[in-house]
């Protein structure tokens, strides 16, 4: 019995051996496995780091482009530095120089959120524009000629402004630009921050309104301020910055409204030609019509700084005109338009040929026109049979007027169309 009761047998010492010396080096080989892959995944991390955090470099660049912009005193490139700036990946994961850059633009990202800098405030932009107007010599327009200086007898708070007769010498002068500048430094800082966050293409254009406006006012500064503050109320309230360039386009491709190009009234002013005939009051409405007009008087402005100055006379051609071509809304928003809110001077409102139940209409007409308006408009009756004698020639001459007032101007609507809105995109 005991013989039989045998022992189990102890393992082989050089199995028991191997077996360890294969069990640790499997564990070796996982634990070079997993360190290679932390190795390789700390190594991604880093580069990623690298890639997104802002060094000495970045910063450098950053902080050039700013200064750029600030000295080219274009707000568009001014809001695309701070952007860049706004939008920088700050992390503080970095080393001693790359943290220190960091911490720079971080505090001059505070300063920008803080200041609410994004959208330059006005009394920055003021004073830029004031200081470029001081350090302008000849003007600063690129189609005005630096005239002599004049005669100094009048004063930019005279009742009348300017006569007509000096103001084509006192245009693109040194004393243009310091009645501009005088004006610029005298306008408040709140009137206009909301049209500049809503509407950069004004805050570019600024310092120009500000010169049409002086211009338009004959260089009286306390009127040029208050028509700006009134145009630049209108242009916010009205949103005439988001145009539909499509509706716009159509609009003027009618011939309804005209600016004619390089010709001038008896006076010397600018014309602009509304011929109601070609108006369908279903398909533009009234605010269709002021856009068309603004953006119409906004090509006038812009093709002569002499315009900006002597202003426009106003044909308003009714020939064939009916009862379904009248909107009594365009008539009061135009008239709203013209009498305060443009920033424009206009001469003569020329009555063309109006129908015989326009005496009923102008009674209602008469009440949105100012008292100036008034005086300066004129009925002229004219026969096709007779174009020779047109009593239209007393206002305009014929060399002056389109080919469809037996004149000699070529106007064609669709290239006039495409004009404005060029205008349109340049604003």
């Amino acid at each position: 019995e005991t013989d039989r009761l045998s022992v189990p047998e102890s393992p082989n010492t050089t199995e028991v051996e191997e077996k360890r010396t294969t069990d640790s080096k499997s564990a070796d080989d996982d634990t070079v496995n997993v360190v290679e892959r932390l190795k390789s995944d700390l190594k991604e991390r880093e580069e990623a780091e690298e890639s997104d955090t802002l060094n000495a470099q970045d910063e450098l660049n950053m902080i050039r482009s700013l200064l750029e912009a600030e000295a080219s005193q274009d707000a568009r490139t001014l809001l695309d530095a701070q952007d860049s700036i706004l939008s920088s990946n700050l992390s503080n994961e970095v080393n001693v120089g790359e943290k220190a850059s960091n911490d720079r633009v971080r505090k001059l990202r505070e300063k920008i959120e803080v200041n609410s800098l994004k959208t330059p405030t006005m009394s920055s932009m003021i004073s830029i524009a004031a200081e470029k107007v001081q350090n302008s010599d000849n003007g600063d327009e690129g189609n005005e000629t630096s005239a002599s200086s004049s005669s100094g007898v009048f004063k930019f708070d005279d009742i009348n402004g300017m006569a007509d007769e000096e103001i084509s010498t006192f245009i693109g002068s040194y004393e243009e630009n310091k009645c501009l500048s005088e004006m610029i430094s005298q306008l408040n800082t709140e009137d206009f921050e909301h049209l500049f966050r809503a509407d950069p293409s004004f805050m570019d254009d600024f310092r120009w309104w500000c010169r049409v406006c002086l211009r338009a006012r004959r260089y009286r500064q306390k009127r040029a301020i208050q028509l700006l503050k009134s145009y630049a109320d209108w242009r916010l309230s009205s949103e005439i910055y988001k145009a539909d360039q499509s509706r716009l386009k159509d609009q003027v491709e009618t011939g309804f409204l005209l600016f004619l190009d390089d010709v001038r009234c008896v006076e010397g002013r600018a014309i602009i030609v509304i011929r109601l005939a070609l108006h369908d009051p279903k398909k533009f409405q009234p605010k269709d019509v002021v856009t068309a007009l603004h953006y119409v008087v906004l090509y006038g402005l812009k093709s002569d700084p002499i315009v900006q100055a002597k202003g426009f006379t106003v044909l308003m051609d009714m020939s064939e005109t009916g009862y379904s071509n009248f909107d009594m809304g365009v008539a009061s928003a135009v008239s709203k338009a013209l009498n305060s809110t443009f920033p424009m001077r206009y001469g003569k409102l020329i009555v063309y040929n109006p129908p015989f139940f326009f005496s009923t209409l102008f009674k209602l007409i008469y009440i949105f026109l100012s008292t100036k308006m008034r005086q300066r408009m004129v009925r002229v009756f004219a026969s096709s049979k007779n174009p020779i004698t047109s009593p239209l020639f007393k206002y305009i001459q014929q060399a002056c007027l389109p080919t469809f007032y037996c004149g000699n101007h070529h106007v064609d609507p669709e290239t006039f169309a495409m004009e404005v809105l060029g205008t349109l995109t340049k604003q």
